[in-house]
């Protein structure tokens, strides 16, 4: 005797289109989660897409709580509006106070790199890289993190899930790896700049 279950609710597809246009696994959006200090396991994430999930052989109704709801859509780029039009304006709260306290996720002005990237920091292999160039590319990539802009290629998005790399390492390394693939001025044995 099989089980009904109705079908997903509105957020879940919001989530999960979300998810499949950032290029994200169900496992790497909750890695993402956890990496903000959340706590979801991967087939609780794809419980809530799906918008039921097993317990003890029985098909169960998986609605996440305004805040998991809230910190999922942050992980893979939805916005309070969009968790509002799909009648959780619980979890577009929430995630309005998230987004408050992280102006550059919000479209706000990105301040400059807060630490200037200094030659002797650098290891070897990167000593002749424009420094200018490399400030203007993170201050793109900075731009698109705000925009909610999707990676450009797995590297990218491979780099932004990275558990080993501070934020700070992650901008840097997608921004030089744009200048790299697009034959960027910040890209290694180019001009030297500063």
């Amino acid at each position: 005797m099989s089980q009904e279950m109705p079908p997903a609710p509105p957020e879940a597809d919001v989530i999960r289109l979300a998810r499949m246009a950032a290029r994200l696994s169900p496992a790497e959006a909750a890695a993402a989660v956890r990496d903000e200090g959340g706590k979801i396991s991967d087939p609780y994430w794809r419980d809530v897409e799906r918008g039921h999930g097993g317990r003890r052989g029985l098909r169960v109704v998986t609605r996440a709580s305004e805040g998991m709801l809230a910190q999922m859509a942050l992980a893979v780029g939805v916005t309070p509006e969009q968790l509002t039009e799909a009648g959780r304006a619980d979890a577009a709260q929430v995630l309005d106070t998230i987004l408050a306290r992280q102006p550059a996720r919000r479209g706000l002005p990105v301040k400059k790199h807060a630490t200037p990237i200094r030659r002797e920091d650098l290891p070897p292999v990167l000593q002749d890289i424009n420094l200018e160039a490399l400030a203007d590319a993170i201050e793109q990539v900075d731009r698109d993190i705000a925009a909610f802009k999707p990676w450009e290629d797995r590297y990218e998005a491979d780099t932004w899930q990275n558990r080993g790399l501070t934020l700070d390492g992650k901008r840097v390394m997608i921004a030089m790896y744009r200048n790299l693939r697009y034959g960027g001025a910040a890209g290694a044995g180019r001009a030297r700049s500063g």
